[in-house]
């Protein structure tokens, strides 16, 4: 009796193990390792070892393909399986292949020297932990099919510096990002605030619970901002959420005068774009154009791209100069004559300087001028001829040194 009771157990245990047996082989595929399900013909990335998730071999390099052959049967890869490369701290890029939807538990975890990743947008999820302490990871781009990112997935990536989360992601898991000290900012594109967990963005908790969020801007969509502030989570960074500024620059230059533009650096993306840029000429000099032909000054931008702008501008026809600015001058073009007019005087050391048109001929200084100052008209090479009136009393020392065709 006791033999054929054993006997009907062991019989049950067979089929009880027959019942739930996995249906998968697990190969080696090149670099990589797979559990290959015959019955949906569809493959899993899995570790090198099937006891511990340590790997042994050096591996720098992982590109997953979407679909592997084994057997003269084509399996399509769909999956990265937990810990699949935890500790392979000789990996430094990894190539998901189109086709993967999701990203299993510490599945990258450990992976010290990964440096890149590069996400397909079939991926739908991301494990706990998946990207776990890859303190090399400079970026990583999230594809707009992801709808969760798991607790802890890029805890510890401290060279990460940047995230862009979309708009399909509805839920960032308890510590995703905690301990990525370098990451300055995150941008997050949906204008419903994902579910946010547990010290998401924080760079460290004490043993006494005191909490220190890490030093980043996160950017929100227009009109979200009061949203994500008071959004249950997100509220804990709210002195931290902000619009993003304004992605374009303006670059403006000028000779013989300068440009002042509205403060670009206080503009963002959801402010209307319009830049105002004021050329101011130096003195003797007149705005003529901007580089690109228009002569509107100030004028207004809308700010499109990366834009650079250059003043043009002209000596004056008509200007003023001498002591107190008190003297008019004008100068004739055609005739090449410069004339000097009003009440007033050069005194010592005031030179005419800059003002003076390079290739005037003839100076003419009217009645009522005074005095003509030291090195007033010095090195005019090209002046020939001048008329000075008979209010003037004084020319000092040197007023027309080195006119040497006067």
């Amino acid at each position: 009796m006791k033999q054929k009771l054993f006997t009907l157990l062991l019989a049950v245990a067979a089929s009880v193990g027959t019942m739930f047996a996995w249906d998968y082989e697990r190969v080696q595929i090149g670099d990589l390792y797979y559990n290959l399900d015959a019955t949906n013909q569809t493959a899993e990335v899995t570790s090198q070892n099937s006891s511990h998730p340590y790997w042994s071999t050096t591996v720098t390099t992982a590109n997953i393909p979407a679909s592997v052959t084994y057997s003269g049967t084509t399996y399509s890869v769909t999956s990265i399986g937990n810990n699949a490369f935890a500790y392979c701290s000789s990996l430094t890029s990894v190539t998901i292949g189109n086709g993967v939807t999701s990203i299993g538990e510490a599945a990258f975890s450990g992976c010290s020297g990964l440096t890149s990743v590069t996400i397909p947008n079939s991926v739908t999820s991301i494990g706990e932990a998946a990207f776990w302490y890859c303190r090399s990871l400079t970026s990583v781009t999230i594809p707009n099919s992801v709808t969760s990112i798991g607790s802890s997935a890029f805890s510890g990536c401290s060279s990460l510096t940047s995230v862009t989360i979309p708009n399909s992601v509805t839920s960032i898991g308890d510590w995703a990002f905690y301990g990525c000290t370098g990451l300055t900012s995150v941008t997050i594109e949906a204008d419903t605030p994902p579910t946010i967990g547990f010290y998401c963005f924080y760079s460290y908790v004490d043993y006494y619970n005191n909490d220190f969020p890490l030093n980043i801007s996160i950017y929100v969509p227009c009109g979200s901002l009061d949203t994500y502030k008071t959004a249950e989570g997100w509220s804990d960074y709210a002195y931290r959420i902000k619009y993003a500024p304004l992605p374009y620059k303006i670059s403006t230059q000028a000779e013989n005068g300068s440009v002042t533009t509205t403060d670009v650096a206080t503009l963002t993306i959801c402010d209307e774009p319009f830049i105002t840029c004021t050329a101011t000429p130096d003195y003797g000099y007149h705005f003529v154009q901007w580089s690109d032909g228009n002569t509107d000054n100030p004028r207004t931008i809308v700010l499109t791209q990366d834009t650079t702008f250059t003043a043009e501008f002209a000596y004056d026809r008509v200007g003023q100069c001498g002591k107190d600015l008190a003297l008019v001058w004008s100068y004739d073009p055609a005739n090449k004559v410069l004339t000097i007019g009003n009440a007033g005087e050069f005194t010592e050391n005031m030179q005419f300087g800059a003002e003076a048109p390079a290739e005037m001929e003839e100076l003419v200084i009217g009645n009522n001028v005074t005095a003509i100052g030291e090195y007033a008209f010095a090195g005019i090479s090209t002046l020939k001829k001048v008329t000075i009136g008979e209010s003037v009393k004084t020319i000092h020392n040197n007023a027309f040194y080195n006119c040497v065709n006067l």
